[in-house]
């Protein structure tokens, strides 16, 4: 149960970031939707690492370029769904703004950073490993 609400604020965390985000660059329309999209594209990043991850470990050869991209597109989907129902369709991300505004504006924007960026140095050292392990380097 702990682990579930760690989960749930870490996850408002993000939100709340990428909400103050899109204020920043000028999105006053719908920045809750804008946040989770791009929220989503971050969760995207993880699921492509994951899948690429366990081609490398166990050595999988797709021959079905098909199989990867739905491993990688159809989680990313149900992560925008699910995103979307928690936030924006209760109206829960304007509460949580409203809430957390004191507590999370004035923290250091290093962990939402850390998070964004994680992903792609992954997926740059997969492909590297990749690129020599084909051209027979390793």
């Amino acid at each position: 149960m702990k682990l579930n609400l760690s989960i749930m604020r870490f996850l408002e965390y993000l939100f709340f970031k990428y909400y103050q985000l899109q204020l920043r660059v000028g999105n006053k329309k719908e920045p809750s939707v804008s946040a989770i999209t791009a929220l989503s594209a971050v969760f995207l990043l993880y699921y492509a690492d994951i899948v690429l991850l366990s081609f490398l470990i166990f050595s999988i050869r797709s021959q079905n370029a098909y199989l990867m991209i739905g491993m990688i597109l159809i989680p990313s989907f149900a992560t925008l769904a699910f995103l979307h129902y928690l936030f924006v369709y209760h109206d829960k991300g304007d509460a949580i703004v409203s809430k957390h505004e004191q507590e999370w504006k004035k923290q250091k924007n290093w962990g939402v950073i850390l998070f964004s960026i994680l992903p792609l140095v992954l997926l740059v050292l997969e492909m590297l490993y990749m690129y020599l392990e084909n051209s027979g380097k390793i």
